[in-house]
Parts: C-alpha cells; sequence; structure tokens
C-alpha cells in the first residue's frame, strides 16, 4: 500500500514538473510569434520603402542622362559657333 501511494506521489510529482513550463513556454511561443509578427510588418514597410527610394533613384538618373545630353548639344554647338567665328 506505501508502495503504491509512493509510486503515486512520485507520478503526480513527474507529471506537475512535466507540465509546469508549458504554460510559460506558451507564453512565450506566443510572445515570439508576435515579435516575428512586428518584425516580418516592419520588413514589409521598409521593403516598400527601399522600393520606392529605387524608383525615384532610377528617375533623377534619368533626368541626369538627360541633362547630360543636352550638356553634350550644348557644348558641340559652342565648339562649332567657335569654329565658325574663327
Amino acid at each position: 500500500m506505501r508502495s503504491s501511494r509512493l509510486s503515486a506521489l512520485a507520478v503526480a510529482l513527474g507529471l506537475t514538473l512535466a507540465l509546469a513550463p508549458a504554460p510559460a513556454l506558451a507564453e512565450t511561443s506566443s510572445e515570439v510569434r508576435e515579435e516575428v509578427a512586428s518584425v516580418q510588418a516592419e520588413l514589409e514597410t521598409l521593403s516598400a520603402r527601399i522600393a520606392e527610394g529605387e524608383a525615384r533613384v532610377r528617375d533623377l538618373q534619368g533626368q541626369v542622362d538627360e541633362l547630360a545630353e543636352e550638356s553634350i548639344e550644348l557644348q558641340t554647338q559652342i565648339i562649332r559657333d567657335r569654329d565658325r567665328l574663327s
């Protein structure tokens, strides 16, 4: 009888110890999921901002290219005009 009571107590203690970390783990897991979701949302926001920045860079590069072409045309015209005046 005493042996079965000790066995039952040992099983109960074992189950208590085995199940005790479960709520803490679930809470931690939930916190981790929330943090992952938050980081993913921030990553999406930053990715969108990067895409906007890249589009702006492409637009500005197009403007730079146009201005460079105009500059070359004007320099060419200046050279032609100088040659004619000589």
